[in-house]
């Protein structure tokens, strides 16, 4: 009987150790947030002769972009485009004729500015 009550003793204790750990370990657990992993693109020239172009993204994808005025670029930044993180090849393309080819590294939170010429 006593080996009995030792026996359940031990089982008792080992399935309260078990339960204290994983409740542990979930107390434990943090949650990471704050800036986004994205970059930013902006397309800088002159504005009289460019107002829209098209920017093809690694031969893929492709947008339509606003440009910044070359003069305010320092001053005054309207438009950006969320690109991911990483090295990129860009193409620049206004009216159907490719203006610029590029290849750009985009850091975390940096903000890539592109002149077409």
């Amino acid at each position: 009987m006593k080996i009995r009550m030792r026996s359940l003793a031990f089982t008792v204790l080992a399935v309260a150790c078990v339960c204290v750990s994983f409740i542990a370990c979930e107390s434990a657990r943090t949650t990471a947030s704050g800036m986004e992993t994205v970059a930013y693109l902006q397309i800088s020239g002159d504005t009289g002769r460019y107002g829209t172009v098209t920017v093809v993204l690694d031969g893929k994808d492709s947008f339509e972009a606003e440009v910044n005025d070359i003069q305010q670029r320092a001053v005054k930044n309207e438009y950006s485009y969320k690109i991911a993180v990483g090295a990129h090849d860009i193409e620049v393309l206004s009216g159907g004729n490719v203006i610029l080819k590029k290849k750009i590294f985009a850091s975390a939170n940096q903000v890539k500015i592109v002149e077409v010429p």
